[in-house]
């Protein structure tokens, strides 16, 4: 939801990706016994946070 005067908008999805992505890390050192996988199944994980937090949608005098 964009507010009155909000410039920006950033999805709350990232957010739920960097949840899913720290439980999924976590269930491969349980289950899978695998703290290596676990690390670039976070890291790449990250990465997509990240740039998914870097994209945003703007609001100007012209439009989005």
């Amino acid at each position: 939801m964009i507010h009155e005067g909000q410039k920006t908008f950033r999805s709350q999805v990232a957010y739920v990706d960097l949840v899913a992505v720290l439980i999924v890390s976590a269930l491969i050192i349980v289950i899978a016994n695998s703290p290596a996988a676990a690390a670039v199944f976070a890291a790449l994980g990250v990465a997509w946070v990240a740039l998914t937090l870097r994209s945003a949608i703007k609001v100007t005098d012209y439009g989005f």
